[in-house]
């Protein structure tokens, strides 16, 4: 035999330990990791809103003509008036059914002017996220706000 030959490796013991650790650790994280998804997923959503409120502002103004956001199911969808036939330009869709948002009709001017100041609610009714606002002025201007805030 030879002095000093050692086993490589890891005992069933140390293994054991190592996994226990590591699944304490997974633990904590967990609650964080799930919280920071249903953030993000309300933030996409909210993001999303907004784009497609510009984007009706910007065909507006670019066709000179009114363009309507119309609420076609749970969907808003940005619609333009071509030769007399209505024309889909953009279309808004909540993707998770967590998301509600408060959508009305809107009709945008050719001036980038809409007829009424509008806000609209984007929440996920889960208290540990931010729930968001898209406000919308009269001259057209739009931001998104947190929900408790107010849009004057």
């Amino acid at each position: 035999m030879i002095a000093g030959n050692r086993n490589l490796g890891f005992t069933l013991l140390e293994l054991l330990i190592a996994m226990a650790i590591l699944a304490i650790l997974a633990s904590v994280a967990a609650p964080s990791f799930i919280k920071q998804i249903q953030q993000d997923r309300l933030t996409t959503h909210a993001n999303q809103l907004q784009a497609v409120y510009r984007l009706a502002r910007s065909e507006a103004v670019r066709r000179e003509q009114q363009v309507s956001l119309v609420v076609e199911d749970s969907d808003w969808v940005v619609k333009t008036n071509e030769n007399g036939q209505l024309t889909e330009v953009g279309r808004f869709s909540i993707k998770h059914s967590s998301i509600e948002v408060a959508l009305a009709d809107q009709v945008v001017r050719e001036s980038g002017e809409v007829l009424e100041t509008n806000n609209i609610l984007i929440t996920d009714n889960i208290t540990d996220t931010q729930d968001y606002r898209l406000c919308v002025l009269v001259s057209g201007q739009s931001w998104l706000a947190e929900a408790e805030q107010n849009c004057s």
